[in-house]
């Protein structure tokens, strides 16, 4: 870095003697543009385009397109004047994303630049095949693979011929590739084995992801066949409404050390039965379950009862309220659970829940002696706001006194609200877009003690709609909530729950979330 400035130093005298010397002799019109000229490298010497170094800008290349997962940061960063395109074109990680659409050849042009510009670093291939009448050359593929950390193949209800898999996951090249993504893969039944074969010859792979994957080999396959992957630690499997059967054919011949499983989709197969076929439920540590087949909490406590190393659950639920069956002891298993996140369940599922976990040894810490797990809520704006909310506010109350660390998710249909409270009475608060990422106009908010078991959350500065939405959500809940808001100057306004006047969306609210 000392290097660089100094140099940047000496090009600026060097620049400065040749228009000292050209401003004494005689103006003529040439000698006129040529101190133009060098008055514009003057002043571009001190632009922040030239205030760092080569190497440090590629790193910040390499971060602003995450290592060059972000495609389109590295274009932009090429396009920003001739130095940066000259630095961005050098890195060559920036360009390790190469996407080819089959048979289209319009992507081609542009996928062999990238693999040139990413010269001979690792790279991340997409494939996506959009009819039959491909003539898929192996190839290219051949000598691309080698090459890659992830691989993805995709098609558009692409029935894939048993030499098709065999092409595109071409056995004996694999064994350095660590993510792989099979799309929308339409598979005959005599496809199903050189799919294993194919799969297994991926022996470095560290994470699968089958997204829609369907065989039109309905029945169970039965079969010993045992697919060893001894380095898979993650396993997604998305869309499962109509691949269930395929996919949990394929998975349950797995053995690995899988300590992390997705599971995405209208699973219509019961969690006890799924882990009761998964040869690697007992090194599972993170499970995240989205369903719409399953009614409540209770048919998870066998599943979780198989997972005894398990420390982070998310399951989301469908919102209907249905007679919950009961939590069948195990005499075996003992809670290593310290995250959970639940999105669906009411009240009294997730209080039932919790008590479940606390006879399966959850502790109870700190000088409140609640439950040592950090419990994530999400509330849906339209389904909880109104009715569930109120129904349930006994069993709300509970887990907050009796959780270290309970945190609240609002759902409004535009943004969310994030609270945190956490075992010492301080809380965080976020309001951010669907996308997640937070909206940078407002503010934290900070949880105070108003007395003893009485938390109360403050905001600052929030949008019109979450402050409409925070203000009908009082007197929905009656004693329970209280709006109070003060004045630019800090005088207190009388709380009101029958209307919302205009000035009070440029003041402060107070939110109190009060426990009975």
């Amino acid at each position: 870095m000392l290097h660089f400035r100094a140099q940047v130093e000496a090009d600026k005298r060097s620049i400065s003697a040749q228009l000292g010397d050209l401003e004494r002799r005689r103006p003529t019109s040439a000698r006129q543009a040529r101190i133009d000229a060098l008055r514009l490298q003057l002043i571009g010497r001190d632009t922040s385009i030239h205030a760092l170094p080569d190497d440090v800008l590629s790193y910040i290349f390499e971060l602003g397109s995450e290592r060059g997962r972000d495609i389109s940061v590295s274009i932009l960063m090429s396009h920003v004047c001739q130095r940066w395109r000259t630095v961005a074109i050098a890195t060559a990680v920036i360009w390790s994303s190469v996407e080819i659409h089959l048979p289209d050849s319009r992507t081609a042009p542009l996928a062999r630049e990238f693999l040139r510009r990413s010269a001979q670093s690792r790279i991340r291939l997409v494939v996506r095949l959009w009819n039959t009448s491909n003539q898929c050359s192996s190839t290219w593929l051949r000598t691309l693979v080698p090459r890659c950390d992830e691989y993805t193949l995709a098609s558009r209800y692409y029935h894939l011929e048993e030499a098709r898999i065999v092409d595109l996951v071409p056995k004996g090249l694999t064994s350095s590739l660590r993510i792989l993504t099979l799309s929308d893969i339409r598979l005959r039944s005599n496809a199903f084995y050189p799919l294993l074969d194919a799969v297994e010859s991926c022996t470095g792979l560290h994470k699968l992801v089958l997204d829609d994957f369907w065989s039109s080999e309905e029945r169970d396959i039965v079969t010993e066949r045992v697919i060893r992957m001894p380095e898979l630690r993650h396993l997604e499997l998305h869309r499962l409404a109509a691949a269930t059967a395929c996919c949990f054919n394929f998975i349950s011949r797995v053995d690995a050390p899988v300590t992390t499983l997705t599971l995405l989709g209208n699973l219509v197969i019961l969690p006890t039965t799924l882990c009761n076929r998964l040869p690697f439920a007992g090194s599972i540590l993170t499970l995240t379950l989205h369903s719409s087949h399953i009614d409540d909490l209770s048919s998870l406590s066998n599943a979780i009862c198989a997972m005894p190393l398990l420390q982070d659950l998310d399951v989301q639920l469908p919102r209907r309220h249905t007679q919950e069956l009961p939590y069948p002891p195990s005499p075996v298993y003992t809670t290593r659970l310290k995250n959970l996140t639940l999105d669906g369940p009411c009240a009294c599922q997730m209080r039932r829940f919790i008590e479940f976990l606390e006879s399966h040894g959850l502790p109870r810490g700190g000088s409140h002696k609640r439950l040592e797990i950090s419990l994530r809520i999400v509330w849906d704006y339209k389904s909880d706001r109104r009715e569930r909310i109120q129904y349930e506010f006994d069993n709300m109350a509970w887990l907050l006194v009796n959780v270290t660390r309970v945190e609240h998710i609002f759902r409004e249909p535009r943004m969310f609200l994030e609270a945190t409270r956490d075992g010492g009475g301080m809380a965080e608060c976020a309001v951010a877009r669907q996308n997640g990422r937070a909206d940078q106009t407002t503010t934290s908010a900070e949880l105070q003690e108003l007395e003893p078991n009485r938390p109360r959350l403050v905001f600052d500065a929030l949008p019109d709609g979450l402050l409409s939405y925070l203000f009908e959500l009082g007197p929905d809940l009656g004693p329970s909530i209280s709006c109070k808001t003060q004045n630019e100057d800090g005088a207190p306004v009388t709380d009101k729950h029958d209307s919302m006047p205009s000035e009070w969306r440029k003041s402060s609210l107070a939110f109190a979330l009060l426990q009975k």
